[in-house]
């Protein structure tokens, strides 16, 4: 091979790493960069070599290596992050649970109070349809949350479930290419 075309062959192969590099800023992302690059350039390398092209072939699967290690990285870094995501919406309904549940508290305490003030007068159907109302809201507002933690929950087990299937693709994938024939 002529030195123009190895130059060329290099530049070509940096341009690529460098493409994934801006492209992809998670830390699985660069990690996969790097493992893909280094085990491409190796395959390619075999590969080349056994057509009297070695460079070229590493050089070539390096940038391969580095694109797929690249978008397999850049997927677990978008796993993470929804698992994340996840985490603090479950943390949020959480809270707004804890908040309406203070809320029917004090609204409780409040009809308790009224009715002790209220000792020896009527109390009015229309007090009463309202608190009855009122009590509507609430406990409707509460199964809504409750419904939203249970979908929050079902979500994060359908992700953990797809992660863990996934891995194990990963690890089936893995002990194929290192198989020998």
């Amino acid at each position: 091979m002529s030195i123009s075309k190895v130059k060329t062959v290099s530049l070509l192969a940096i341009a690529t790493l460098f493409g994934v590099g801006c492209e992809s800023t998670g830390e699985n992302a660069k990690e996969g960069a790097g493992a893909g690059a280094v085990l491409g350039g190796i395959v390619g390398g075999i590969i080349g070599h056994q057509s009297g092209r070695g460079i070229e072939g590493a050089v070539i699967g390096a940038g391969s290596g580095a694109l797929f290690g690249g978008a397999v990285g850049n997927s677990k870094d978008k796993e993470e992050t929804q698992r994340r995501i996840d985490a603090q919406n479950r943390r949020q309904s959480e809270i707004e649970l804890a908040r309406i549940e203070a809320e029917q508290a004090r609204l409780e305490q409040e009809r308790a109070t009224a009715i002790a003030v209220a000792k020896g007068y009527e109390t009015t159907d229309e007090e009463i349809l309202k608190a009855r109302q009122e009590a509507d809201r609430i406990e409707a507002e509460i199964a809504r949350v409750k419904k939203e933690r249970a979908q929050a929950l079902a979500r994060q087990q359908e992700l953990e479930a797809a992660e863990r299937r996934r891995k194990a693709a990963e690890e089936e994938l893995a002990r194929l290419q290192n198989e020998t024939f």
